[in-house]
């Protein structure tokens, strides 16, 4: 995914990234 990439390579990205990311998972 374009977004998870953007997320991992920006520092303030990367936080809501993985947030988007884990919620899915997790749910």
């Amino acid at each position: 995914s374009p977004a998870r990439t953007v997320g991992w390579r920006d520092p303030g990205f990367i936080h809501t990234s993985f947030l988007k990311d884990l919620w899915p998972n997790l749910a």
